[in-house]
């Protein structure tokens, strides 16, 4: 600043500007961004990211998925990159597809938002879209697979086709290989259209010639994708024109039963040989069903057993076969039942697979009732006058869920204060729940042990079984001492006459009064307030200045001495 009228008058003033590093960037698409893949496939994404900023910092990416189809199962694989000044990197973002995804031919937006780790308000964002190209596939199968005709008959085979892609397509139906001579093969219709996930039948009928010899004749039916023709499955049928292995495999009792845990359960079924050929019928029994023990670690299944014989019939004979299911001794109750699946399987058969026949039954577990605390006996110690607060675990250490209802005594009836914040309310087998149980305790508790008696009942036993099924955990209530003293006197006050050269002596009777809850000793000492100094006095207790083992409650005396020093030439006789 230079004066207009003096101009060697001048002040300088330096200052500083100091500019803060800021922070800012751009994200853009690398190629489309909108990437055609097929279902399982990864659609990559190229996304470039420029530091236009002061200062280095990182950027998070963020991929919204809300779009992706209900019941499908995509990932999202990204990277946050860390920028200096002026650099450029390009992220990936890898998207892989259900391996079952729907055809999308609009494709699947997701919006990508990448935000500054330093600035938050720095936001940007762009789109990316994923289409998903049609999955050609698709099954074929037979209930039947093997059938028997004689010559001069014919017979159907209803073979189901299954659109396992993704989108509609055509299936034709042709048969592969060489058509035996005295066999005749319609196939009703020999195209299909189907939507995704549809199945429909086509009836193969072989027709076969009155002089047809025996024999055993395995045809292929090939079904394939008019979208994709290399998308094919083959079906196997089976013509036997021989002796052939049948039998009837039927359930001859109920297919349900109940049962309690460690019971032995019998069902009864009839195995008749309809075949041509004397045949011996070996059982497999299916149980894959059996549950897992709860909470076992490493997870182990109920020990269920199960015995079925094998049986030999004669061509027309019939015979009754038994399976017997062992009951685990500690199963979980089972109101809908376990399924047993029990296949019934010709050991003369020899084509692949052999003949089988299958059934089913349900053995149902009826509940056990138990409970338990995990605790049986809970401690606490507390002072007079305050709350005792314990936490307790219940378990239900029955087969199935139940209820529990939860009570809490005083077993000495001395009414006592109690309280908990249990809530009865359903528990699986072998869970737990934690509970509060509050004692108040009151402010003249003597400091003896208190036991209280906490009981659970299961509610589910008496109402289904009238049963009293119930367990006990006691809470153990220790309570400190408190201690308490009281003075009292019945003549506080009195007159001392000293005269000239005799002193005054006055004796008081203090009752001390134990009023803690225990026994206690004490020590007494006196205080004095001179009001006058020309007044000499002392004072002294003469009896019981320490007391020891005072009960509770009890009162003793003690004896307080006060001697007024005599006049004298010094001292007159004031009041």
């Amino acid at each position: 600043a230079t004066s207009d009228g003096k101009s060697s008058l001048k002040k300088v003033q330096e200052f500083i500007v100091s500019v803060n590093k800021y922070y800012d960037f751009d994200i853009s698409i690398e190629g489309d961004a909108n990437v055609e893949v097929e279902p399982g496939q990864v659609a990559i994404f190229n996304i470039s990211v420029e530091n236009k900023g002061t200062g280095d910092h990182r950027i998070y990416f963020d991929v919204n998925e809300t779009n992706i189809p209900a019941g499908e199962s995509w990932s999202v694989l990204k990277s946050d990159p860390f920028l200096k000044v002026g650099e450029t990197k390009t992220v990936q973002i890898k998207i892989t597809v259900d391996e079952d995804a729907v055809e999308q031919k609009d494709g699947i937006p997701f919006k990508v938002t990448a935000t500054s780790e330093k600035d938050s308000r720095i936001v940007r964002e762009l789109t990316i879209k994923v289409i998903v190209k049609q999955k050609f596939d698709l099954d074929i199968s037979t209930t039947a697979q093997k059938k028997f005709v004689d010559p001069g008959t014919n017979v159907s085979y209803h073979i189901e086709v299954w659109n396992k892609g993704t989108g509609e397509d055509t299936f034709y139906i042709e048969t592969l290989g060489t058509i035996p001579e005295e066999f005749t093969v319609t196939i009703e219709p020999t195209s299909v259209t189907l939507g995704a996930d549809q199945k429909t039948n086509v009836t193969i009928t072989i027709d076969v010639e009155k002089d047809a010899a025996n024999q055993e004749k395995t045809l292929t039916i090939r079904a394939y994708s008019d979208g994709d023709p290399n998308v094919e499955d083959t079906q196997d049928i089976i013509v036997s024109v021989n002796e052939y292995y049948e039998f009837k495999f039927t359930l001859a009792s109920d297919d349900t039963k109940k049962a309690d845990p460690g019971d032995e359960v019998v069902f009864y079924f009839t195995i008749e040989n309809t075949g041509t050929g004397d045949d011996t019928i070996r059982f497999e029994v299916d149980t894959s069903n059996v549950p897992f023990v709860p909470g076992s670690e490493p997870p182990r299944k109920e020990q269920w057993g199960v015995v079925m014989s094998e049986v030999a019939v004669k061509a027309g004979e019939k015979k009754s076969v038994s399976l017997t299911i062992t009951v685990d001794d500690k199963a979980q109750e089972q109101k809908d039942g376990i399924l047993f699946n029990i296949t019934a399987i010709s050991t003369e058969d020899t084509h692949t697979p052999p003949f089988t026949k299958t059934s089913r039954v349900t053995v149902q577990v009826n509940q056990t009732y138990a409970v338990s605390f995990t605790q049986t006996t809970y401690e606490k110690t507390v002072d007079p006058g305050t709350d005792a607060r314990f936490e307790v675990t219940l378990k239900n250490t029955g087969t199935g869920t139940d209820t529990f209802e939860v009570n809490i005594y005083d077993e000495e009836g001395t009414g006592w204060e109690l309280s908990n914040d249990y809530v009865a309310r359903e528990i699986g087998p072998q869970e737990t729940i934690t509970f509060n149980v509050t004692i108040k305790v009151k402010a003249d508790a003597q400091p003896v042990p208190k036991e209280f008696r906490v009981m659970a009942k299961s509610k589910e036993a008496k109402e289904n079984k009238d049963l009293w099924v119930s367990e006990n955990a006691t809470l153990k209530l220790t309570v400190n001492p408190s201690y308490g003293v009281e003075f009292s006197s019945s003549s506080q006050l009195q007159y001392a006459y000293p005269s000239y050269g005799n002193p005054a002596t006055l004796t008081f009777s203090v009752m001390i009064t134990n009023t803690g809850t225990t026994t206690d000793d004490f020590r007494c000492e006196i205080n004095a307030t001179y009001t006058k100094a020309s007044v000499y006095d002392w004072a002294e207790i003469t009896q019981g200045s320490v007391i020891n083992g005072l009960g509770a409650g009890k009162t003793q005396t003690i004896q307080i001495r006060i001697t007024v020093r005599p006049y004298d030439e010094d001292h007159d006789a004031t009041p």
